[in-house]
């Protein structure tokens, strides 16, 4: 009997009706809260790559307002306003994928507040670093306006026009300082080149005649100490050699004095 009842086949128990409709259902809604998932970790990644960079654009815009940057820092302004504006459209993709999905949804309305709560919080301190700024600016502008309120005061105080244009310089007054700028491109040519200061036009002697008006004491001096400078830049000055060359020199001293006290 054991035998024959195991030979015995019976044909499948045929799917109610009822039951189709629930497993299609179940299965759609699997695959509903795995693309749900997936769009969920999309958006989340994205926002926390956001809030990153955020962090340090409101820290660079910061220093730039604090030091005075101002194409700089109106980069760096725009820059944060696109990131919170991307931020919030990533929120809003967090809260349909949250819509989407029946399992985990409470979680996820918890970490999507709090985004949003971060969202908030990068927006009162861009619009700290705003007010700031701007009172910052302001009160510039009001230092300027008094500084020059109090220039014109005291201008007319000693009877001075502050609209008028400054007196002309006299002629003593231009010819001193055209001795001046030309004494001082004088000495940076020798400084920006001491081997070829003498054959360049700057240095020559025909050129400082013709730029330089009748000598002085003090023009005198200074083209001395000019050519001292040259001899100094040319030949530096090794002091073995200088030591060497005054024992020398005095024994070259000595033995003249020998021969003429002795010999004659």
């Amino acid at each position: 009997r054991r035998a024959h009842t195991s030979q015995l086949s019976f044909p499948p128990a045929a799917a109610s009706p009822s039951s189709q409709p629930m497993r299609q259902a179940d299965a759609a809604s699997s695959f509903a809260n795995g693309e749900g998932s997936a769009a969920w970790e999309a958006a989340r990644r994205r926002a926390r790559q956001l809030e990153s960079a955020l962090d340090r654009q409101l820290v660079e815009l910061a220093s730039c307002r604090r030091h005075g940057g101002g194409q700089e820092g109106d980069s760096h302004d725009a820059e944060v306003e696109r990131l919170l504006a991307e931020l919030e459209a990533c929120h809003q993709r967090m809260a349909a994928a949250t819509a989407n999905t029946a399992r985990g949804s409470w979680g996820r309305q918890w970490q999507l507040q709090r985004h949003r709560d971060t969202l908030d919080e990068y927006r009162r301190e861009w619009l700290r670093i705003g007010r700031r700024c701007w009172a910052a600016a302001t009160a510039a502008a009001a230092a300027a306006v008094a500084a020059a309120s109090s220039v014109a005061a005291n201008a007319g105080d000693f009877g001075v026009d502050p609209t008028s244009p400054p007196p002309s310089p006299s002629p003593q007054q231009t010819g001193a300082s055209k001795l001046r700028q030309d004494a001082t491109l004088i000495d940076i040519g020798v400084c920006a080149d001491p081997d070829e200061s003498a054959e360049s036009p700057l240095m020559s002697p025909s050129h400082r005649q013709q730029q330089l008006p009748w000598p002085c004491p003090q023009d005198l001096l200074r083209r001395v100490l000019g050519w001292r400078r040259r001899r100094h830049l040319r030949a530096p000055r090794r002091p073995r050699e200088a030591a060497t060359a005054c024992v020398g020199a005095g024994c070259l001293l000595m033995l003249m004095l020998v021969y003429v006290f002795l010999f004659r």
